[in-house]
């Protein structure tokens, strides 16, 4: 039978599926096409008469896709049933996947003689469906991440109960699919369930929108929160009556509440905390403004933030209140030699810098020429970043203090003065007498036979040896006060250590002394960067100390080490020692010991004091050490000169 023959026996059949969007085919018991539609000839890019009598295999399919099809055909064609099958095929280049429905058609003895195949391609379709099952599953995923659980009241059916993260959070048995409002009710906190009901009411009758958090009495009786919230949903009924639904979502808030409740306790908390540090800013504030010092607050871009009275009163109401750098314009600023300073060297723009630092002395010059004395200290403040945010200033004025530092310096000048020139007078006709006297050969002479005349030359001797005791006193009382006030002065150049040492051993080589001084090195060439007069001081005073407290015959050895960038001079002596407690006591300024028996120790206690304190200038520093077996051990360290 041919595609003609079809057309006259079917007319109507063909006018409908000439025009049908689907792709329709009719196969005869061969498998060949025996009618297909222009909606299938389009879509394969053939000719109506070419598929005639042609079967699906030499349209240039797969072979896997034809054995696929040709199974099917023939299974509708032995059990005349219908049959629906999904295959994807190329086309464009893209593959697009169809849904063919298989019709029987059975001939006049009852078999089946045609097959009718329906083609329809559902690739969109499939590709909604999925990007729908995609979506139901991230919400359900969702729902699932944040403890969430869907329901839906119908008035008809009652609460349904079918979604899993509902009934988890309820406590429900995970069965059935609808529960009765009284039912779901007894599952609530008694005091909950006319609130609930309540706020369903209005929901339903006033705003359309259902909101409501309640208490769940799980198995077990343990109670947990939940908050709902929904939307009514109106319709109309089967009679044209209005009804309505509400849907919506749940969710277990009972650590959330319990957070709130947590943070309730904190907010509290900090409140509380606010009002204790508003107090104790109040007693700050407090304290500051009586302070003798003067403090001011500036911020990282120079503007005053505070400043409290007695730095009102020290700088005069210079500073306007929250003016950047407006200090600047208002004060002038020295150094202590009166010098003008610049503004990198002030010590608001150092702090700023991130300097800190402390007692930094400088001049400054108010508005009305008076100058004050100010030594200041900063501290930067700063943010999490690292960067400064605040800067702290704090300033005394010591004016006063300099003054009378001054006048004191005055009248040590003077009275040092006043003392060396009768000291240098006596001295002088001591030595004059004494010379005389050696220089007339004679032998001690008789006073008008009243017996031996003493030894004048003896007693001028001493008296000589007494002057220069007490101008020793003089220099070192002028030395303890330099430093205590920070005014000792060094000559610094390169020293070499070995005729340091040398010129401080040499007056105990000349056996004026009851002592034995050995030295072990220093190395040849040992350079320190020093003040050779002062170094030599303080040698001079470690022998002299350690000739002075060992008993007998003292025996004092000056040992030199040479150490990793600095020199360690040791003056180590077999005498009485020096307690433990007394090891640091006995560098403090007019410090005497207590140990000595039978004995006042000679000198003011300043000999150490000064030594330290020269050693330190130096870059060193002097301690001392009990040495093992009796006896002293002083050591001396020193920085090597930079080669």
């Amino acid at each position: 039978m041919t595609g003609d023959d079809i057309g006259t026996v079917d007319d109507g059949f063909r006018a409908l599926v000439d025009n049908h969007p689907d792709l329709i085919a009719r196969f005869d018991r061969e498998l060949r096409h025996v009618y297909v539609n222009p909606a299938l000839c389009r879509t394969v890019g053939r000719p109506f008469g070419w598929f005639i009598g042609r079967t699906s295999r030499e349209l240039g399919f797969g072979e896997e896709l034809v054995d696929l099809w040709e199974k099917a055909l023939r299974g509708t064609f032995e059990t005349g049933r219908e049959l629906t099958v999904e295959f994807t095929a190329p086309r464009a280049g893209r593959p697009r996947t169809y849904r063919c429905r298989l019709v029987p058609e059975p001939g006049r003895d009852g078999s089946v003689e045609w097959v009718t195949a329906v083609v329809r391609d559902v690739t969109e379709l499939k590709e909604a469906y999925e990007r729908l099952q995609d979506s139901e599953e991230r919400l359900r995923l969702a729902l699932e991440a944040a403890g969430m659980g869907t329901w839906r009241y119908d008035p008809d059916t009652g609460v349904d109960v079918r979604d899993p993260g509902f009934v988890r959070i309820h406590g429900l048995r995970p069965e059935g699919s609808f529960m009765p409002v009284s039912e779901f009710l007894k599952g609530l906190h008694p005091g909950d369930r006319r609130a609930l009901l309540e706020a369903a009411r209005r929901a339903v009758m006033e705003r359309g929108v259902f909101e409501a958090e309640y208490r769940v009495i799980r198995p077990g009786g343990a109670t947990s929160w939940v908050r709902s919230r929904g939307r009514v949903v109106r319709r109309p009924g089967a009679k044209g009556e209005e009804t309505y639904i509400v849907t919506g979502v749940a969710m277990d808030i009972t650590e959330s509440r319990a957070a709130a409740e947590v943070r309730r306790a904190l907010l509290e908390e900090i409140g509380r905390r606010r009002r204790e540090a508003e107090a104790q800013a109040e007693q700050v504030r407090a304290i500051l403004e009586n302070l003798s010092e003067g403090v001011s607050v500036v911020s990282s871009e120079g503007a005053l933030l505070m400043r409290n009275r007695m730095a009102r009163d020290i700088m005069d109401g210079t500073w306007p209140p929250r003016h950047p750098m407006g200090y600047v314009r208002e004060v002038k600023l020295y150094r202590p030699d009166g010098s003008p300073m610049s503004r990198a060297e002030w010590p608001v723009t150092r702090v700023l810098r991130g300097e800190a630092f402390r007692d930094k002395e400088v001049l400054l010059e108010r508005p009305d020429g008076t100058r004050l004395t100010l030594q200041v200290s900063g501290v930067p403040l700063r943010d999490d970043a690292g960067r400064v945010s605040l800067g702290v200033l704090t300033y005394r004025d010591v004016t006063e203090l300099r003054r009378l530092e001054r006048a004191k310096e005055e009248f040590i000048q003077v009275l040092a003065h006043e003392l060396r020139n009768p000291l240098a007078a006596a001295f002088g006709l001591v030595q004059l007498a004494a010379g005389r006297l050696d220089g007339g050969g004679r032998p001690a002479e008789t006073d008008a036979g009243t017996g031996p005349r003493a030894d004048v030359t003896a007693y001028l001797r001493l008296a000589e040896k007494e002057l220069r005791r007490l101008q020793a006193l003089v220099s070192e009382i002028l030395d303890g006060y330099r430093v205590s006030s920070g005014r000792l002065q060094l000559d610094l150049e390169e020293v070499d250590l070995g005729e340091v040492v040398a010129e401080a051993v040499r007056p105990y080589a000349s056996g004026l002394f009851d002592s034995e001084v050995s030295v072990s090195g220093p190395p040849e060439g040992v350079k320190v960067r020093g003040d050779r007069r002062r170094l030599v001081e303080v040698l001079a005073n470690l022998l002299s100390n350690a000739v002075k407290y060992s008993p007998g015959r003292a025996r004092v050895q000056v040992g030199v080490e040479r150490r990793a960038g600095e020199i360690l001079v040791v003056v180590e002596d077999e005498g009485i020692g020096i307690p433990p407690d007394q090891l640091e006591a006995v560098f403090q300024g007019l410090y005497r010991a207590t140990h000595l028996e039978g004995q006042m120790p000679d000198g003011l206690g300043l000999g150490l004091y000064i030594s330290r304190d020269i050693a330190r200038r130096h870059g060193g520093d002097l301690w001392a050490e009990n040495r093992p077996g009796g006896g002293t051990r002083m050591c001396l360290k020193l920085p090597l000169a930079p080669e």
